[in-house]
């Protein structure tokens, strides 16, 4: 087999597994620990996102009960009756009139039962009719974006666009920023039109029995868009199959996940910046899927990587030649009928003059894939440490709250989870680590409340502060410039700015700094050798987290933020460490050395400017505004308070004229279908 082939299929068998592990860890802090109904879905959470894909998170309202048809919607109703739920509506299919793989959806009762609607569902409806309209459903998802209802504020870009039926804005930490596509969707059981893809006979047995009956449980999701040339376009709502789909792509073998990789590869490289949307990334994983289920399971290997690739191209270029991809699940839906000949034309002769050459035409591609192949330890529990960064942003998120009674409950509620997913080896790796974070968290809380101990308190930041390379040995920095130990704090600040050099990648929501490379990093940790606990501790530098109950824990500069934004923060790491470096010299009466520090905070926002701005990450502006004042330096401080000042009050203006795109009885938003436990 191709060298370069044997390394794309060898890093799917690597890659995948963590992936997965990934998955779980996200899906379970959104779900069970933040108690959201959003799950990951599109290419990311499929792990065939090639080169580029924006993160897909669908939320399922779940107090909207879609039904496929009129009996089914009479039955909901009449259990309503006998047994009083929170639902606020039964809505049912009507796909009369409608295009291929589209549907009305037609308010069929209202609950009458609740003293409170959760969503005023009647108001989403078309004016005069009963139909539910998929754009003032997608004013009202992009209300409660705009609100914070459902995603943390910190580093949410105020840009919320629509993008077909989703709703795009960005999100992210300092390094970089992720576009985000937000799906608002009514689950409904598998319908009947559909029930050919169950049922159609298949020469090779893909995908199997197993996997087909899974139908039934996961059924189908309708998503507010209808066919661009439907006359009734704002009565259509689309029908998809987003969880079958993931089973699906979750049943191939490495060799199909290397096809389909590095496919998606080739059209980021060569077909989207000539031909950008023309084949968009879910047509050619349609075409994979109807090519596995009509190949014989010997196409299939690692050493047919090539003749695989030259399948699937001829399939994309035949779809290409008949203006056709026929929706997988419902083959009567030509989902190209929407697309300008123009381009199609353009793009079948860009790929007929690359079919035509040699073989190794797909080398080039393959290389961008094996070029990711590193032996260094970071790179072999990143995926894990970004699980992990994620799942501590998302938990952290739900203590926003200064109120101790709420704080302790939400704080319970959290270290219980943690604690089943412990007790179910969900991934022990991840939820230990966090499980000793909220440890110390309640310690602090409880040391607040005067019914902590202080020694106790101590040796669980100390055991905290031995986990990561300095997240956990800043928050015992912090605990000791609180008790007036500050040697001790500055010792710890000191030896973090002093070993914070090139082998240190910061992750934060979303992301990290850089990709880690070999060449950084010392003999002994470029093989895989080392545990994950030995990566966290050696190499990963995790934001710092402020919460608002625990505001006298922290240094004053911080302190004076939170009062005032009553938010939790993300705070860059080695931003952080230089605030304590400057309280402590303040501490020690250093007020020369105070000043250095603070020009070195300065420094920083001045470096890092274009990308807070962009993340809309002001606290840090104010943090440094606070340290400047702090050490005397008014005037400058002033240019930070009234930067910040301004940018504050754009983005509200930006806020409050896209909010009133939508009617106020919108807004209604209950614990039921938004979270138990608000992420804000």
């Amino acid at each position: 087999m191709d060298d370069q082939c044997s390394k794309v299929v060898h890093l799917f068998e690597d890659k995948l597994p963590k992936m997965a592990k990934r998955y779980e860890i996200i899906n379970y802090t959104i779900q069970v620990i933040a108690q959201l109904p959003l799950f990951l879905s599109g290419s990311k959470a499929e792990f065939i996102h090639g080169l580029e894909s924006d993160t897909d998170l669908i939320y399922e309202s779940q107090t909207i009960k879609a039904t496929t048809g009129v009996e089914q919607a009479s039955y909901l109703t009449n259990q309503r009756q006998v047994r009083p739920t929170s639902t606020d509506a039964v809505v049912v299919m009507d796909t009369y009139g409608t295009h291929s793989g589209y549907t009305k959806v037609k308010l069929f009762d209202v609950n009458r039962y609740q003293s409170k609607m959760m969503i005023d569902v009647r108001s989403l409806c078309v004016d005069g009719t009963d139909y539910i309209s998929s754009m003032k459903t997608s004013q009202y998802w992009k209300k409660q974006l705009t609100n914070g209802l459902i995603f943390p504020s910190q580093g949410m870009s105020q840009q919320f666009q629509p993008h077909g039926p989703c709703i795009t804005f960005q999100h992210g930490g300092l390094e970089r920023v992720n576009d985000i596509d937000t799906l608002f969707s009514l689950h409904c059981d598998w319908p009947e039109f559909a029930n050919e893809w169950r049922t159609r006979h298949r020469n090779f047995n893909w995908p199997d029995e197993k996997t087909l009956a899974m139908a039934a449980t996961l059924g189908g999701s309708l998503v507010p868009v209808g066919h661009a040339y439907s006359s009734e376009k704002e009565l259509e709502w689309r029908i998809s199959f987003n969880k079958m789909e993931r089973q699906l792509v979750l049943s191939f073998n490495t060799a199909q996940y290397a096809c389909i990789d590095i496919m998606k590869i080739f059209f980021n490289m060569r077909i989207s910046p000539k031909f950008p949307d023309a084949f968009p990334s879910y047509f050619i994983k349609t075409t994979m899927f109807w090519m596995i289920e009509e190949s014989p399971v010997e196409l299939w290997k690692p050493e047919n990587l090539y003749q695989c690739l030259d399948e699937l191209l001829n399939r994309i270029i035949t779809c290409l030649e008949r203006k056709e991809v026929r929706n997988y699940f419902i083959p009567s839906n030509n989902m190209m009928d929407t697309r300008l000949t123009f381009d199609l034309d353009g793009l079948l002769l860009e790929l007929m003059a690359f079919k035509t050459l040699e073989p190794a035409k797909w080398d080039k591609v393959l290389q961008v894939r094996t070029n990711d192949v590193a032996e260094n330890d970071v790179n072999v529990h990143h995926v894990l440490s970004n699980g992990l960064c994620l799942a501590r942003h998302i938990s952290m998120n739900l203590l926003s709250t200064s109120e101790a009674d709420r704080f302790s409950r939400c704080l319970r509620h959290i270290r219980e989870k943690i604690q089943r997913a412990i007790d179910q080896d969900l991934s022990k790796d991840i939820f230990v680590i966090l499980q000793k974070e909220f440890e110390t968290i309640s310690a602090i809380h409880n040391l607040q409340q005067k019914i902590g101990d202080e020694d106790a308190l101590e040796l669980l930041l100390e055991q905290q502060a031995d986990l990561t390379f300095c997240s956990g040995r800043l928050m015992l920095a912090s605990f000791h410039l609180n008790q007036g130990r500050v040697k001790e704090a500055q010792d710890i600040a000191e030896d973090v700015i002093s070993r914070y050099d090139e082998t240190i990648i910061h992750y934060t929501f979303y992301n990290r700094d850089r990709n880690p490379k070999d060449e950084d990093y010392h003999e002994t940790h470029r093989s895989k050798t080392s545990t994950f606990q030995q990566t966290l501790k050696r190499f990963i530098a995790f934001d710092v987290i402020c919460l608002p109950v625990l505001i006298p824990f922290y240094p004053e500069a911080v302190q004076k933020v939170m009062r005032k934004s009553k938010n939790v923060l993300f705070i860059n790491p080695l931003f952080y460490t230089n605030v304590i470096k400057l309280h402590c010299c303040l501490a020690s009466e250093n007020l020369n050395k105070a000043s250095e520090v603070a020009n070195h905070l300065r420094a920083f926002v001045e470096e890092n400017s274009p990308k807070l701005n962009q993340s809309s990450d002001i606290s840090i502006y104010h943090i440094t505004a606070e340290c400047l004042k702090l050490v005397g330096m008014l005037r400058e401080a002033e240019e930070y308070t009234d930067y910040t000042v301004k940018g504050l009050k754009r983005s509200r203006n930006e806020d409050n004229s896209s909010s009133n795109a939508v009617s106020e009885n919108t807004a209604k938003v209950s614990r039921t279908d938004a979270s138990p436990v608000t992420l804000k």
